[in-house]
């Protein structure tokens, strides 16, 4: 509790309506080269897709940029080019991530039933931050 607010580090912004939109947690923000957004933008455009089980995006290290992304996927059968040519479309290349993983097998969910990102960054061999 601070000044009688619960602080869940939850990112949100109101519409023009003055409707409320949850982007995630704060530290799914990424700040790339200035550019401020959140990972799950990344995600909820992969997981649109009907060539894609599940998506899942990690921060990584970047002597350019000081953080980037990388989005990785269960596919099933995706190139990996093309859905980096299409985020570059969707997002822009200031916002797509620095590579896409497709795998075969289900990402790692923790107890809560989420992305385990640890586990996935391990099982790609991947610092993440």
């Amino acid at each position: 509790m601070q000044d009688g607010w619960l602080d869940t580090q939850d990112v949100a912004f109101f519409d023009a309506q003055g409707g409320v939109h949850v982007l995630g947690r704060a530290d799914g923000t990424i700040n790339k080269g200035g550019n401020l957004f959140h990972l799950n933008e990344c995600e909820q455009l992969l997981n649109g897709r009907e060539d894609v089980v599940d998506a899942c995006c990690l921060k990584v290290p970047c002597d350019v940029y000081g953080e980037d992304y990388i989005a990785v996927i269960q596919s099933s059968g995706q190139e990996r080019q093309a859905l980096t040519a299409w985020l570059e479309l969707q997002l822009g290349t200031q916002r797509a991530p620095r590579t896409v993983v497709c795998l075969s097998q289900s990402l790692p969910l923790n107890g809560a039933g989420k992305h385990d990102r640890k586990a996935i960054a391990a099982l790609i061999g991947q610092e993440v931050v």
